[in-house]
């Protein structure tokens, strides 16, 4: 099991939350929540993560929120990225700034 999970991101386009997901059951329940939200959801297949794309504003302003709480527990600001990361991925919630990659390579273009 990765310490985060695609399925929190994907969770974000539907609500603002940031569960605990270190153990296989809290996993479990992060896929079983999506699975009430889009209930074809099956890891990789195209059709299923389209659907759940077409929220990506609302898992952007939820994924902010998230981080902007998280800032008041100790989360490194952007100037140390390397050290950020360490901490979102301690912490188990990595996958909170995909934004920020997606933001990033966008703007590359």
């Amino acid at each position: 099991m990765i310490t985060g999970c695609v399925e929190y991101w994907f969770m974000l386009h539907y609500k603002m939350f940031a569960p605990p997901i270190h153990t296989v059951a809290e996993k479990e329940r992060v896929i079983a929540e999506l699975i009430e939200k889009v209930p074809d959801y099956q890891k990789g297949v195209l059709h299923s993560t389209s659907k759940i794309a077409r929220n990506y504003p609302d898992a952007v302003k939820n994924a902010k929120k998230v981080l902007s709480n998280l800032l008041q527990d100790g989360l490194p600001t952007l100037e140390d990225t390397d050290e950020r990361n360490c901490w979102l991925c301690k912490k188990c919630l990595t996958f909170s700034n995909v934004y920020e990659a997606i933001d990033f390579l966008t703007s590359l273009k």
